[in-house]
């Protein structure tokens, strides 16, 4: 009885933790300033565009799960995005979909984590998609729900007559994700097997 309360708990817990979601991976900004941006956005042109080259130092890149690390170094690209409309001109608009690709210092294959969107939202404050899907070798795990933003901060009028018309920005990074049942069942045998081996031990 008091190994099936066990099992209850466990599987309780997961359940718990499913729903509420899981941080994927996060970083804060590694810019010292607007004078080495991670975004620059134009409402004129209609174009987003992204990256934080190879050559360039100090992203902390931290996945918390499905797997655990931190990578220091990291560098991403990211595809050249269109504008697709301004419900919001200036304010608020709705980006093509395209692929962030984040990796180690000094590699340029096998991304640690390929983040792949079908559309984005671009604002004066942030990046970022709910119509998402993570892949990469830090990602082995069927996810769901997922969905990521960069926060702009130190941010640089471009064309200063016409206020926010085009602007560059640092930016810090979150993602997020739900396991999908078939995860949640390797966890859970995962989580048994832990148990069981303590319980002899």
């Amino acid at each position: 009885m008091k190994k099936f309360g066990v099992l209850l708990a466990a599987g309780l817990l997961l359940v718990a933790s499913a729903q509420a979601g899981f941080t994927v991976a996060t970083f804060s900004s590694p810019s010292g300033g607007s004078s080495a941006p991670l975004f620059t956005v134009d409402w004129s042109s209609n174009s987003v565009t992204g990256g934080w080259d190879d050559s360039q130092n100090n992203l902390t890149l931290e996945f918390m799960w499905p797997l655990a690390g931190t990578f220091e170094n990291v560098w991403f690209e990211m595809d050249g995005l269109v504008i697709t409309s301004q419900p919001v001109p200036l304010e608020y608009g709705i980006t093509s979909g395209g692929t962030i690709n984040f990796y180690e210092d000094g590699t340029a294959t096998d991304p640690l984590m390929t983040i792949t969107f079908a559309s984005g939202y671009v604002t004066k404050f942030g990046f970022g998609s709910d119509d998402v899907v993570f892949s990469g070798s830090m990602i082995p795990y069927t996810l769901s729900e997922e969905q990521f933003s960069f926060s702009f901060a130190a941010i640089q009028s471009l064309k200063k007559k016409n206020g926010f018309e085009a602007f560059s920005a640092t930016a810090a990074f979150n993602s997020s994700a739900i396991p999908e049942p078939a995860t949640l069942a390797i966890l859970g045998t995962g989580a048994l097997l832990v148990l069981g081996r303590r319980k002899r031990i």
